[in-house]
């Protein structure tokens, strides 16, 4: 975690163009992408501005919302890649104009590919369902785009696979509670049994409050 005064050191030395740089320069190196990604998703999480920049910067004609899907798509079987970038998209899609930038470089469908490829990796799957939970809170288009695309089952499925992990209970139920503000999606778990999954997850951590209040937050009536 950066802090901020950190964060902003970095961001007047220019760091946001050196890391699209290296996204850009490099996208066959699944090292360099996953370092990247990780350094993106850190910055554009500690600082407003450096989320702002990192999706206004271009490199190689691609802004940072476009490199960070390019690097989850060009390496689909590298786990922390995956984890990296999908850090990277729950970070920047936090301005609503990444968010829509990121839903048209095919971040939604990159989420649903790790969440599918990698339902046996907990750390993958915590960091997908922080994807979905984000781009699903910051725009209602993605939250349909997400629901078509099959999160619901998806995230289901990871809560199930996954009911020790703390961190995917967490955001699975995050997810689904940021989804369920779609009518749709909301019919679409009731009729799949993620109310007993949620319970379930609930009722495993009572001590967990984060859990408890990441769901009934942001919960709304028509999903109960």
């Amino acid at each position: 975690m950066l802090v901020r005064q950190n964060a902003q050191e970095l961001s007047d030395g220019g760091v946001c163009r050196l890391l699209l740089d290296a996204l850009s320069t490099h996208p066959a190196d699944a090292r360099i992408q996953e370092a990247a990604c990780r350094a993106v998703g850190y910055c554009a999480e500690a600082s407003p501005g450096m989320r702002g920049e990192l999706g206004d910067l271009t490199a190689g004609e691609l802004d940072g919302c476009q490199l960070v899907c390019r690097a989850l798509q060009l390496h689909p079987e590298q786990s922390l890649v995956q984890k990296w970038g999908l850090f990277a998209v729950m970070a920047m899609a936090q301005c609503q104009q990444n968010a829509v930038k990121l839903g048209c470089a095919g971040a939604c469908t990159c989420a649903m590919e790790a969440l599918r490829l990698h339902a046996g990796d907990r750390d993958v799957q915590e960091t997908a369902c922080q994807a979905v939970g984000k781009c699903s809170d910051a725009s209602a288009a993605l939250r349909d785009e997400l629901g078509r695309l099959g999160a619901c089952e998806l995230v289901r499925t990871a809560l199930q696979l996954h009911p020790a992990s703390v961190l995917t209970q967490v955001w699975g139920l995050y997810a689904v509670a940021c989804l369920a503000q779609s009518h749709s999606c909301a019919l679409e778990f009731g009729r799949a049994g993620t109310c007993e999954v949620v319970l379930a997850g609930i009722h495993a951590h009572p001590s967990e409050a984060d859990a408890q209040v990441r769901f009934r937050r942001r919960v709304p009536h028509h999903a109960s």
